[in-house]
């Protein structure tokens, strides 16, 4: 049996989780991972965590109880000081694609550092399509990013890309990007979209406002941190030009 450890960030958007570590844990072990799950509770959610304490009690699973709501990020960094193996899965706490199709992540791990996901074939309704393929050109035009399906969370990875991948703000799901960007090999696989995640309805404004701020904060991270006057020296001409042309009207 392979050892790995399952990072669950927990927030308010959950499904039935009993079930739902049930299965992941059968469908991992059917595969032939021994999968140590550590879940973190962001912010204050008294029956999200009286459920995980029956998977604590049961020595099922490690729990991590965040003082306040901090965000997907620093759960899951805060559950990756928990981990010891050298094999890390990252899962939502809500179903995204078919469990049964989990194995298939970790063994892309042969010939890669990090592998992410596409949902694919997708459910999902027009609008939700629509919403994606926005979000994809997007984050193709900020970040150059190759990857078809930025919005799915499933992901499996070797130890050193979390080591050495440093994350900001709400930029977990751009960890791919990020881990490419630093140089580590990624490789995007296909596995079938859970039903569940098909019918889930569509985020709200603010949502997609916090979206645009990180695809911004990702772009200036993957573009200018290592040449940073490669921004500010048009910006600067910009404003030179700007003030040339004011001085000779």
């Amino acid at each position: 049996m392979t050892n790995i450890d399952v990072i669950v960030p927990v927030g308010a958007r959950t499904d039935d989780l009993l079930q739902l570590h049930r299965r992941r844990a059968e469908a991992l072990r059917g595969d032939g991972f021994d999968a140590t799950f550590t879940y973190v509770i962001d912010g204050d959610l008294p029956q999200v965590r009286d459920t995980l304490a029956e998977l604590a009690r049961g020595g099922d699973a490690c729990v991590i109880q965040l003082s306040r709501q901090f965000g997907e990020t620093a759960a899951v960094l805060a559950g990756f000081t928990n981990t010891k193996a050298q094999l890390v899965m990252i899962l939502p706490a809500f179903e995204q694609v078919e469990t049964a199709s989990l194995g298939r992540v970790i063994a892309a791990l042969d010939d890669a550092d990090l592998v992410t996901v596409r949902r694919y074939p997708r459910g999902d309704s027009l609008v939700r399509r629509a919403q994606t393929h926005v979000f994809e050109v997007l984050m193709k035009g900020v970040g150059s990013s190759r990857f078809r399906d930025p919005g799915c969370t499933v992901h499996a990875l070797k130890r050193p890309v979390l080591e050495e991948t440093e994350l900001y703000g709400e930029q977990h799901g751009f960890l791919p990007l990020l881990a490419a960007n630093v140089g580590f090999k990624v490789v995007e696989i296909d596995l079938p979209q859970a039903r569940p995640d098909a019918a889930r309805r569509v985020h709200r404004p603010v949502g997609y406002v916090h979206r645009l701020v990180d695809i911004l904060s990702v772009f200036f991270l993957t573009r200018f941190t290592r040449r940073p006057l490669r921004f500010f020296g048009p910006a600067g001409a910009g404003c030179t030009l700007v003030g040339v042309l004011g001085l000779t009207v």
